[in-house]
């Protein structure tokens, strides 16, 4: 996800607005790792050769 993502999607809530330009950032930075954890997990071991038995 880009950082304008994010943002669009945080800039949906009203607390947002409420929040100083500092705030926002470090906001942003902490959704985008959120993300990025989750989309790990959720794309598992891509590395890892199947075994069929």
């Amino acid at each position: 996800m880009k950082p304008q993502e994010a943002i669009s999607i945080l800039m949906l809530s009203p607390c947002y607005w409420r929040l100083k330009v500092s705030q926002r950032r470090q906001l942003v930075k902490e959704y985008l790792a959120s993300y990025a954890a989750i989309a790990v997990s959720f794309a598992g071991p891509s590395n890892k050769k199947r075994e069929d038995n």
